[in-house]
Parts: structure tokens; C-alpha cells; sequence
């Protein structure tokens, strides 16, 4: 069915971490998820490649900021890439 190749639209908030060398899932990835998920919050981890929630010594932070409150955007302390920014809001 062609429509499963169709982007998921969403207004449930999401966090969407890459690695910047991450080879399982490529930052191309995480910017084009954002697209459609208006309340997305996009992260781009320097120096990580795959789970930098998990690896990255702020990731653990933003991740539990991200669950305190899903609509409000984690502060990034400057510990990661600036944001990607598509649609108003990120």
C-alpha cells in the first residue's frame, strides 16, 4: 500500500537524538523525522555515533528534561550542534 510510505504526521512531542557519526541511523534521518512532528525537539550530538542519550555526559539531562516537560525544548548548555530548525517552534 503506497500509503506506508507516506511520513507520519504527529503532535505528540518527540525527542530525536543523532550521533553526528552515527552509522545506523544518518542525520539526514533525524532531520527529515522532524519534518512532520511539529512538537519534534532535535538534537545533534558531536563527537557520537549511535544512542548518544545514552553515551553523550549531558544526553542523560536533556533526555530527563525532554520527560519533565515534552513540550518545552531541553536546554542544550552548548554541549551539542546547534539545531536544525524547519518549522516554527524547534
Amino acid at each position: 500500500d503506497p500509503r506506508f510510505a507516506q511520513p507520519v504526521f504527529s503532535e505528540i512531542p518527540v525527542l530525536v537524538a543523532n550521533g553526528r557519526y552515527d552509522a545506523d541511523t544518518p542525520m539526514a534521518w533525524g532531520r527529515e523525522l522532524c519534518r512532520t512532528l511539529p512538537n519534534s525537539h532535535y538534537f545533534l550530538f558531536t563527537g557520537q555515533s549511535h544512542l548518544p542519550l545514552f553515551q553523550h555526559p549531558g544526553g542523560k539531562r536533556i533526555g530527563m528534561e525532554f520527560l519533565d516537560d515534552p513540550y518545552k525544548r531541553p536546554a542544550d548548555d552548548g554541549i551539542v550542534d546547534k539545531p536544525f530548525r524547519f518549522y516554527p517552534g524547534t
